[in-house]
């Protein structure tokens, strides 16, 4: 049935086509027929408005031809001279009129742009509009062209001449004629109510009428068509639109015939193509479900079951060439089977002699051979040796274990030596086809083995011999052709490819090895990092160098371990060495450790790049100096402190000279001052002098003092004391000095007694607080002073060496003052060093206070922020 449909639906669609086609043509053919009568309509009017201009002129010669006076050969003229015309008249440029036949009644009025044209000795036509009737069309010349004062020749056209309607039912029987004038005011119309084609006509832009159109009378549809007939250049009226109306059922007549005997025609047809097709369907469909059944066992892989049919005609052709095709696609099948599964295997498959048999299996599974081999090289002994193998007996097998195929030179003809040295293939369906192509040796194992026909092919890789696939039959089977072939090369290439990549990857698994324990043995840390910054891989060293494990720290960028002070030089040197302006990098940076600690590391990287020129990722070498940095500011803490020692003795012992000689010369200006000021009276003017004069000099003397005992020049007394009796009688005499703005907190909880001179150690507190009470004095503050009992352990003693461990009082000062900036912090020590103002202090203060805590065997720290 499906067939039937299929041979129907394009007849069906055809005729369609066809029946749409020629009704169109007939259809426009009509409407061509309806313009082509329009336009002879127009040709044949202005056909006879030539013929009646030339009636009028002949007429007017033959009144003229006497030599008479015009008008009285006109009173004397008494028979029609011109059927087509209704009347004839002279009309003199008075307005008389002198009738030649026929009355005229209201005759044209001449204007004078008509005039102009008559006098030309051209004619005009002249159309008086009636309403209801026909228009009155007049034809107008000279009737003297050598005396134009003799008037004008007015001849009112017949109408029925004119338009032909005295023998319409001839020429147009079945269409009715509209003239219409430049105006669309209609000239004649042989329609009894024109006023539907009339609103039609006024309904056209501009009031002009398409070559092709349609209207309505009452209940009947007409066609249309409209021709201009241009008057102006001979007889200066404008153009006249012939319009000429068919009704479209007459003017379709033949249309409507077409339309009913086709289809009958068309039906016929496809009836007779329904019986034939079903009388050919019952005779095909036996062959054609044998077929279909065939085409099934190929869908389901089963190549084997041939289709039979015996009906002696092209179904039974069909057949042979599908039982053909059925055995070629079974080859096929089974060699992109082959291909494909040998193809899965070299991607999935990276164990040579696993990946070998598993070869074998699929040939064996798919290609019809009786046996199969690979042979592989034994380069240390330059043989062949059975690698993997099917269809062999076991007394061939061991027959292969006990024979070595020895890479003979190509010359001796050897058959393997030939194939796997010189590269050459062979496919042989009788090896009697060989016997003077090969070696004896060769056609002996042969024979041996007992082979019938085989293919041998070269597994090659880039030109180098890797190995020998063979393929053989024992028996006489079919023609091995080329196409066997090249699919056993094609194989064979393939086996190449995998034997290649599971060497190199045995290499890449011995390299990697010797890389791991070389990347995991490093005695510094080692990284590969990414493009992004991220880790990639790291070393043991590293992460016991940072504190993380290996997996904690895979999950860090090289930014995340690095001090924030640092990120730039991170950060700038990958980015130089990613723009290939640097190839590698070294510098010291900040890591961080898992704990928070800082890691000084001595770093070296570089940019590796994938064979495209691509960067893959960075390498970087990372060395603790943790160790070093400590030991390299341990030894310059110690130098400065050496250098600040020396310079203290210096300026101690030059200070101490400079003050016996300047306390000396003090004496003597004080003892002399104290002198003069016996000697004078109480109010005498120099009175006051002299109190300067000992004022100053007791300054000086305090300064002295200082100076004397910052040299150790001076004797002081050393003591058991308790400390914290000292400091409440200092913060007792410094409460007063202080300003109201400025609180004092104490937290003293020691009372331990120390050796110490109580002088000095009440000039370190007074000194401590003074200074304090100066760095607050403005805006106000607090100002703290605690005194505990510590113990000093080890590390802090190898931090500070001028100290021993134990037991020992920490005395510390704390004020909110404004500060000392860090670039002079180790500077307030030095003797006449001082932050004030000019006038506010000497300077030795610190100096001082220093100097007596290296006396009683201390330490003085300071930290400012």
């Amino acid at each position: 049935m499906l067939f039937i449909c299929c041979a129907l639906l394009p007849i069906g669609i055809l005729s369609l086509l066809s029946f749409h086609q020629v009704t169109k043509q007939l259809d426009d053919q009509s409407l061509k027929h309806l313009r082509y009568m329009t336009k002879d309509t127009g040709i044949s009017i202005y056909e006879r408005l030539l013929f009646l201009e030339t009636k009028i002129q002949f007429f007017v010669s033959n009144l003229l031809g006497g030599g008479f006076d015009i008008h009285k050969k006109a009173d004397g003229y008494g028979k029609p001279p011109i059927q087509h015309f209704k009347a004839v008249s002279i009309i003199t440029a008075s307005g008389e009129q002198t009738p030649l036949t026929g009355v005229m009644h209201n005759p044209p009025e001449i204007t004078a742009r008509e005039m102009q044209h008559i006098q030309s000795r051209k004619t005009a036509i002249l159309c008086q509009n009636r309403s209801g009737l026909p228009a009155r069309i007049f034809m107008i010349m000279l009737a003297d062209h050598n005396n134009p004062q003799e008037g004008f020749v007015v001849g009112e056209i017949n109408a029925d001449y004119l338009w032909g309607l005295s023998n319409k039912d001839e020429t147009l029987p079945t269409a009715e004629l509209c003239v219409l004038d430049q105006s669309n005011n209609l000239l004649v119309s042989t329609l009894v109510r024109p006023m539907a084609l009339m609103k039609k006509m006024v309904s056209n832009t501009k009031g002009s009428l398409a070559p092709k159109f349609s209207w309505k009378y009452e209940n009947d549809e007409y066609l249309a068509s409209s021709w201009k007939l241009f008057l102006k250049p001979r007889f200066l009226m404008p153009e006249w639109t012939i319009v000429l109306s068919q009704m479209k059922i007459d003017l379709l007549s033949h249309l409507r015939n077409f339309t009913i005997i086709f289809p009958l025609v068309v039906l016929l047809s496809l009836w007779i193509v329904v019986i034939l097709s079903m009388v050919y369907i019952r005779r095909s469909l036996v062959p054609l479900a044998k077929l279909k059944e065939g085409t099934q066992r190929i869908a389901k892989s089963d190549f084997n079951s041939p289709v039979a049919i015996t009906s002696g005609d092209e179904f039974e052709d069909l057949a042979d060439s599908f039982n053909t095709m059925s055995g070629q696609l079974n080859r096929q099948f089974k060699a992109l089977s082959t291909v494909a599964e040998i193809g899965n295997a070299t991607t999935t498959i990276l164990d040579i002699s696993y990946l070998l048999n598993t070869e074998m299996n699929v040939i064996q599974k798919y290609l019809d051979f009786d046996r199969g081999m690979i042979l592989l090289p034994q380069k240390e002994e330059n043989y062949l040796y059975n690698a993997a193998c099917y269809g062999f007996s076991d007394e061939h097998k061991e027959y292969l274990q006990q024979n070595k195929f020895y890479l003979t030179s190509v010359e001796q003809k050897e058959i393997f030596s030939l194939t796997f040295k010189g590269q050459k293939s062979f496919v042989v369906n009788d090896i009697a086809e060989i016997e003077k192509g090969v070696a004896k040796k060769s056609l002996e194992f042969m024979k041996e083995m007992n082979v019938h026909s085989f293919i041998y092919a070269p597994i090659v890789y880039e030109k180098k011999s890797l190995g020998v696939l063979t393929l053989e039959n024992t028996i006489a089977k079919r023609i091995l052709t080329q196409t066997d072939l090249d699919l056993i090369m094609g194989i064979a290439s393939q086996t190449a490819v995998s034997i290649f990549n599971a060497m190199s990857f045995e290499k890449l698994q011995e390299s990697e090895e010797r890389f791991k324990k070389a990347f995991d043995s490093a005695a510094s840390g080692v990284a590969l990092i990414g493009i992004d910054g991220r880790f990639l891989e790291v070393n043991t060293q590293l992460c016991h160098m940072l504190g993380y494990t290996n997996e904690e720290i895979l999950t860090k960028t090289l930014s995340d371990i690095t001090h924030h002070d640092d990120q730039d030089i991170v950060v700038d040197s990958m980015k130089q060495m990613l723009d290939g302006a640097i190839p590698s990098t070294w510098y010291e940076r900040r890591c961080l450790h898992k704990d928070g600690g800082v890691v000084w590391t001595f770093i070296s990287s570089a940019i590796l790049y994938d064979n495209a020129g691509h960067p893959l990722y960075f390498i970087y070498h990372i060395q603790d100096l943790t160790e070093k940095k400590k030991a390299e500011e341990e030894r310059e803490k110690l130098e400065i402190q050496l250098r600040q020692s020396q310079k203290m003795e210096s300026v101690g012992t030059l200070a101490g000279g400079i003050a016996h000689d300047f306390n000396n010369i003090l004496s003597a200006i004080m003892g002399n001052a104290q002198l003069s000021q016996m000697e004078v009276s109480t109010d005498h003017p120099l009175q006051q002098r002299f109190e300067q004069i000992l004022t100053a000099g007791n300054r000086a003397t305090d300064l002295i003092k200082q100076i004397l005992l910052f040299s150790r020049q001076s004797e002081h007394e050393l003591r058991p004391i308790q400390i914290k009796p000292v400091v409440k009688e200092v913060l007792n005499l410094i409460r007063a000095s202080l300003p109201a703005s400025i609180e004092i907190r104490k937290e003293i909880f020691s009372n331990s007694t120390i050796v110490a001179d109580p002088t000095q150690i009440h000039q370190i507190i007074m000194n401590f607080c003074t200074n304090a009470g100066h760095a607050m004095q403005e805006k106000g503050g607090i100002l703290e002073v605690n005194l505990i009992d510590v113990e000093l352990d080890s590390d802090f003693v190898s931090q500070h060496p001028d100290i021993n461990p134990g037991p020992h009082v920490m005395l510390s000062v704390k004020d909110t003052g404004y500060g000392i900036p860090s670039h002079i912090l180790n500077q307030i020590f030095d003797p006449f060093f001082t932050t004030k103002k000019k006038g506010e202090g000497t300077g030795m203060g610190l100096s001082v206070v220093h100097g007596i805590v290296k006396s009683h065997h201390g330490i003085i720290t300071v930290d400012s922020t």
